[in-house]
């Protein structure tokens, strides 16, 4: 009869054990930023240390999430794209109703703006290793930062730029390569990108690089002159040309762009467009251009063939 009861009894316990199992508090909490407003979309977590189980929700509009979870001590993650994480110890008894604080995340943004000075610090600290030729030293000051804030186009950017120093192309494409991807404005990084793919042998790569810079940057004059020489110095003057018209489009009183066009007008043998070009060029151009003396020199010669009705073909 004792052997019956005390299986009655353990039955029991276990039964009770299950109902306290199956018994969840309804836990409420709110996601908010450094400012106090709603962090849509985060991801909650809530992990059950002592039995292994994990629980998790998402925070609406307004920042606020409900979750459902047994009685115990939990381990509270909150994450999302952009915000330092947050972590908690958090103990849940048995309630039909639990009110969870507020729980913080500070964007990416906040934090760096917030650390810019020492950021800025570390760069002119890099600067100066470089400077004085100790390139892999200035390259580990970019590669500490990057593990401190991983998502800063201008570290990738200036990382890739001592690789390129190095010759060391692979890490230079690779840096390059980050910064284009978290910023794809930024010109100069799509620019010298192009350049390590032309360094390494894969000039078509360099070649559509540049292209695709241009053409998302098309009012800098920079990448617009760095895409223009890049077809030049290969001799492909005709590939050349849309670009030096966007140059010149941007920047009408450079006169660079300007001598530019009236060489490769003159190469074409179209005489009647490059003496107007080597004009504005001379109008523009200082004392000292050291592109004056061969245009003051051709200028005569185009006028005179065009005079005697030659075009130069």
């Amino acid at each position: 009869m004792r052997h019956w009861v005390a299986i009655a009894v353990c039955a029991g316990v276990l039964a009770m054990a299950d109902v306290a199992a199956a018994q969840r508090s309804i836990v409420r909490g709110s996601v908010v930023d450094e400012t106090g407003n709603p962090v849509a979309d985060a991801s909650i977590t809530f992990h059950d240390t002592a039995n292994d189980r994990t629980y998790t929700s998402e925070s609406g509009k307004k920042g606020d999430y409900v979750i459902m979870v047994p009685a115990g001590r939990y381990q509270v993650t909150v994450e999302k794209e952009g915000y330092r994480g947050a972590q908690l110890a958090q103990q849940i008894s048995w309630s039909d109703g639990v009110e969870l604080a507020a729980v913080e995340l500070v964007s990416t943004k906040s934090l760096i703006d917030a650390e810019m000075g020492a950021i800025n610090r570390e760069f002119e600290r890099a600067g100066a290793l470089a400077g004085e030729g100790k390139l892999e030293e200035a390259a580990v000051v970019f590669q500490e930062l990057l593990t401190k804030y991983p998502d800063i186009a201008e570290v990738h950017y200036n990382l890739g730029l001592l690789r390129v120093r190095q010759e060391s192309w692979s890490a230079a494409i690779e840096s390059l390569e980050k910064a284009v991807e978290l910023q794809p404005e930024h010109g100069a990084a799509a620019l010298a990108l192009a350049g390590a793919y032309e360094q390494s042998g894969r000039g078509d790569e360099a070649a559509a690089r540049i292209e695709r810079a241009a053409a998302e940057n098309q009012d800098d004059p920079q990448v617009q002159q760095t895409a223009a020489y890049f077809y030049l110095n290969a001799n492909r003057n005709e590939e050349a040309l849309p670009h030096l018209e966007r140059w010149r489009n941007v920047q009408p009183d450079s006169a660079e762009v300007h001598y530019l066009l009236a060489t490769v007008a003159t190469g074409q043998g179209d005489f009647a467009k490059a003496v107007p070009l080597f004009e504005r060029f001379l109008e523009l151009a200082s004392a000292d251009d050291q592109y004056r003396a061969p245009a003051e020199a051709i200028l005569p010669q185009l006028k005179e063939q065009l005079a005697q009705g030659g075009d130069g073909e």
